[in-house]
């Protein structure tokens, strides 16, 4: 990944980078709504970082154990194809469930929290609705 994000108030800049890729992967987005790596979800976890520092320590652990699997499956995560990105993911998840757990919660927060993405829900709820009806007999 070549995007490069300042630093935030927890997360340095190279954390920041792995974390949007971490999002892109897990949150990628579809027809309807905005992949993760588009919103303010990286930002905004790192400010739930700054605010909850309980959250800290197995948040950057499971960040350490994506970057040291990633090399292990051939580089740096960004820069991975998608399989072997799941495959990293998966095997973080299963050799530190709690530290996994704690950055997918916080992924999902920060994504389904986002102005843009509760926009996109709320019109896709609302199209959905109507699509529903319109079958109806």
């Amino acid at each position: 990944m070549t995007t490069t994000h300042t630093t935030g108030s927890t997360l340095g800049a190279d954390d920041l980078d792995l974390l949007v890729a971490v999002l892109e992967t897990i949150l990628p987005g579809d027809d309807e709504m905005p992949p993760a790596s588009k919103t303010g979800a990286a930002h905004a976890i790192d400010g739930y970082l700054t605010e909850r520092p309980a959250l800290r320590a197995p948040f950057l652990d499971a960040l350490v154990a994506i970057r040291i699997t990633a090399h292990a499956h051939g580089g740096e995560f960004g820069a991975l194809p998608e399989a072997s990105r799941v495959a990293t993911l998966e095997a973080v998840e299963a050799a530190h469930p709690h530290a996994f757990d704690t950055l997918l919660v916080q992924a999902y927060t920060g994504y389904y929290t986002d102005p843009n993405v509760q926009a996109d829900r709320k019109s896709t709820r609302l199209n959905s609705s109507h699509v529903k009806r319109s079958r109806m007999p």
